[in-house]
Parts: C-alpha cells; sequence; structure tokens
C-alpha cells in the first residue's frame, strides 16, 4: 500500500485488523510512538514498512512483537536523549530485534548525527563501537559496523560522526570530506570501503588531502561533482 497524505494531515488510528495487509509505504506523513504501535497491533501479517518516525517523548516501547516484518526502513527524527539511546548504540538495537524481530534475516542501519562534544574522540567511538562488538553481533549474526568521524569542512561548520552496517548497502554518501578517524567492528577490515550502490557523488577540495576518504570506493559513479583545491 502506497498512500499520500496532506502536509497537515495525521496517520489515522486503526480499527480493524487486516490480516491481508503485508506492504505499507507511507511518505509524506510521520508517526509515533502511539500510532506506530497501533499499526503493528492491526497489522499482523505486516513484511514490508517504510515510514517517517517523529516523536520527542523520550519513550520506545513497543507493545507487541513484530514477528512477521522483513523489511523495516525509518526515517528518524526525535530527541537527542533517544537517537543517541536507540540508534548510536548496539545493546538497545540487540535488545529490540531479540524482543521484536526473533528471525531477521538481514540488517542494514545507518545514523549520521553530531556528537554532544568534540573533545576525545576515540573514546566516544569506542564506547559506540563496544556495544556492536557483542556475541549477538559478531557470532550469531556476524553483522559488523563502521564508523567515521568528521571534522568541519567547506560543507559543514560542526562534527559529524557516520556509523554504519558493512558491507556499506546505500544509496547515498556524506558530502563531508574531512574525515579523521575511522573505527569498524569487522576483524577482516582493511583500510578500503567499497560503496558500489552509490551513483551521485560529491568531492570537496579537502578530500584530495585526506586519506581516508582516498581509501572509499566508489565503482559505480554516474553523476561527480568536484572542488577542485586551487591556490590564490
Amino acid at each position: 500500500m502506497k498512500s499520500r497524505f496532506p502536509v497537515d494531515a495525521y496517520f489515522p488510528i486503526l480499527n480493524i485488523i487486516s490480516k491481508l495487509l503485508r506492504n505499507v509505504v507511507i511518505k509524506h506523513i510521520p508517526f509515533n510512538l502511539s500510532t506506530l504501535n497501533n499499526l503493528f497491533q492491526h497489522t499482523p501479517n505486516l513484511n514490508y514498512l517504510s515510514i517517517n518516525f517523529k516523536d520527542y517523548s523520550g519513550q520506545l516501547e513497543l507493545t507487541s512483537p513484530i514477528l512477521s516484518i522483513t523489511h523495516l526502513k525509518i526515517t528518524f527524527q526525535g530527541s537527542q536523549d533517544m537517537l543517541e539511546h536507540l540508534l548510536q548504540h548496539g545493546f538497545q538495537w540487540e535488545k529490540i530485534i531479540r524482543e521484536y524481530l526473533p528471525e531477521p534475516k538481514l540488517f542494514q542501519f545507518q545514523t549520521k548525527f553530531q556528537p554532544s562534544t568534540d573533545e576525545g574522540k576515540e573514546i566516544q567511538l569506542r564506547q559506540i563501537h563496544n556495544s556492536f562488538q557483542t556475541n549477538f553481533w559478531i557470532y550469531e549474526h556476524r553483522w559488523f559496523v563502521r564508523s567515521h568521524w568528521y571534522i568541519p569542512d567547506e560543507n559543514s561548520n560542526f562534527d559529524c560522526i557516520h556509523v554504519f552496517t558493512l558491507p556499506y548497502s546505500f544509496v547515498d554518501f556524506p558530502d563531508r570530506t574531512n574525515c579523521i578517524l575511522v573505527k569498524s567492528t569487522d576483524p577482516s577490515y582493511d583500510e578500503y570501503l567499497t560503496c558500489d550502490r552509490v551513483t551521485s557523488l560529491y568531492y570537496g577540495s579537502s578530500a584530495f588531502t585526506n586519506w581516508i576518504v582516498s581509501y572509499v570506493y566508489f565503482p559505480n559513479i554516474q553523476h561527480l561533482s568536484l572542488s577542485l583545491p586551487f591556490n590564490d
């Protein structure tokens, strides 16, 4: 089911259980925790869900398992505390998957966020990665993550951390070029990162002198924007 709503509309509360509804894509209306729980309760055979999630309550408790779902895509907008609690740490992801998605075949995610401080970069990335290095991640599923820490460049004036699962399976790549720190939970990790689904790329002037960005490989680029480092 693909639905479009007016900008000021809200997703309605469902009152009828639908066992036939398996695919839901909602592009122009956000869900909060209440409406998301309501949807799950009334679609017991839901397989595919793509939504925007917007909730600043600071709570994230689902009321029932999502046993049938095989593909879940959520664009998140919420409080910084909720973002840090959920998207940055593998412990919470592990809890959600064990309780609500007991047999996932594939898990892919990426998140970009501004760190609360630019001090102790190594320590901050280590804390994130330690949460993705339990038996659940490394041995049960062999799911690995990688993180890039970007400092201000010509495109942005704040630090940014980009955390994503491996192999890189997304169609976009940050247009940040000053990457100063990389960490990975993959024991076979080498310096190279292949992004074969990315077809459009912006390559800023600072990328020409940044060795980390130079080791990212884009074999299928169709559109490339360059900012050349000319000296006055």
